[in-house]
């Protein structure tokens, strides 16, 4: 479990509520920023599952079969996305150990404060950088042997775990065993087949990051005309007969300025999605936007609907601002 991780994910919720979990927005940013030194598959994992909702289902397990739920998800995981097991269950471990204090190392003394904290992580960063010199010094020695490599290259497919297996044809005597040389090599193997997943992870990282340079806030829902003039500003009570196209404006913080492309999901009161015939499958329609430097700005898609009107019913509509994938904003708005 990478402890490190978990004790910045903890000062999180010690400082905001566990609630902050839900934003998946606002927690992919915070640890993309706390966490850049982190192993990146760790970090995208992490985030995954929490935009994922993992953690509202093993908060909601009763204790007794909080294990059983913690091994569904992560089969999950595994599946849904195509991530590594092991990285799976590690990653369930260490929401467990952030919401229940489960698998908590007993060496680690409790963190009482941000202060703590701070000094818990720095101590935990020293002991990583350690780990790494050994697995350097462990890797280098490994590399030496150029011919052991090629050995390792050729007998990889036929080498599953740490035994290996000779066969003598003369009197079928079969002798098992393990050199030092053999489980150095086996471990830099192991590293060299699980690279094109570490790089498909890596990329997966990379675009996941474009989400976080854009915290949406608050939303106001208005009355527009096909040209985008508004005939009921947004914040305004709407009655629905007299909606022509209804026009959702974002409001949101970023740190950089950058061309984006979001997807509007607004979903009927029975569930149904509002959608036309040039919709994006899923969605009701999308727009690109240039993404601003700065706090409490304004982003205003078109709106979705009809000149005559008459594409709305009363009710209350939900109506979702997504990216990437990723889900940036759900908020309501009531039409009477």
């Amino acid at each position: 479990m990478n402890t490190n991780l978990l004790a910045v994910l903890k000062v999180k919720i010690m400082s905001n509520g566990e609630e902050v979990l839900n934003d998946a927005a606002v927690m992919g940013q915070f640890l993309a920023e706390q966490c850049a030194e982190e192993p990146k598959p760790e970090v995208l994992a992490l985030i995954v599952c929490l935009a994922a909702g993992y953690h509202k289902e093993l908060r909601a397990a009763f204790e007794t079969e909080r294990a059983r739920v913690k091994q569904t998800l992560a089969m999950r995981l595994h599946s849904d996305e195509g991530l590594d097991l092991a990285l799976c269950n590690a990653t369930l471990d260490l929401l467990c150990a952030a919401l229940f204090g489960e698998g908590v190392v007993p060496e680690t003394p409790p963190v009482t404060g941000l202060a703590d904290a701070e000094k818990e992580i720095k101590r935990l960063k020293n002991i990583i950088a350690e780990r790494d010199k050994e697995l350097m010094t462990e890797t280098q020695k490994a590399a030496q042997s150029s011919e052991n490599i090629e050995k390792i290259k050729k007998t990889a497919a036929k080498r599953k775990g740490w035994l290996i297996v000779v066969a003598l044809a003369l009197g079928g005597v079969w002798i098992f065993g393990m050199t030092k040389n053999d489980e150095l090599q086996a471990a830099k193997n192991e590293l060299y087949l699980n690279s094109t997943q570490i790089g498909a992870l890596t990329k997966n990282y990379e675009n996941s990051k474009k989400v976080w340079v854009m915290n949406v806030t608050d939303m106001k829902v208005g009355n527009a005309t096909q040209n985008n003039q508004w005939i009921t500003k947004p914040g305004v009570s709407l009655k629905a007969s007299d909606v022509r196209y209804l026009k959702p404006v974002f409001i949101y913080s970023s740190p950089i300025t950058s061309w984006m492309t979001f997807y509007v999901k607004i979903i009927e009161p029975s569930g149904n999605i509002v959608s036309g015939a040039e919709s994006p499958a899923g969605f009701s329609y999308s727009t690109g936007f240039q993404v601003k430097q700065g706090k409490t700005l304004s982003f205003d898609p078109n709106g979705f609907g009809s000149s005559s009107g008459g594409s709305y019913s009363s009710g209350t509509y939900t109506i979702e601002l997504w990216c990437e994938g990723f889900c940036l904003y759900s908020g309501e708005v009531t039409l009477n």
